[in-house]
């Protein structure tokens, strides 16, 4: 799965399909995020949107997330740096990719 390699935490594989996803206690997120593999093809909207926030530059990500297997959905970005990319891992599901804190002043 995709998510493995793009949150880059630890990660845990409890059962075949299942892939937890555990942030170290310094990084404000929930504890942990679970993804479920199922074998079906997405055949309808995601029921659930994930916005990912980099570290870093929004645009180093997305070139780092290209390079390990998702695809540019739709591009949101503005040349005045604001906007974001949408962008889905190999089975299809999308995500988005948001400015970092620092892009945005925060």
């Amino acid at each position: 799965m995709i998510f493995s390699r793009a949150f880059q935490p630890e990660v845990g594989i409890p059962y075949v399909g299942l892939l937890k996803i555990m942030h170290p206690p310094s990084i404000p997120l929930p504890n942990h995020v679970d993804w479920q593999h199922f074998a079906e093809p997405k055949t309808v909207k995601n029921r659930v949107h994930v916005c990912l926030r980099p570290d870093g530059p929004r645009d180093t990500e997305v070139e780092r997330l290209l390079g390990i297997g998702a695809t540019l959905v739709a591009d949101r970005r503005r040349p005045d740096g604001t906007g974001w990319a949408v962008l889905a891992d190999p089975e299809g599901n999308e995500f988005c990719v948001l400015r970092s804190a620092e892009e945005r002043g925060w």
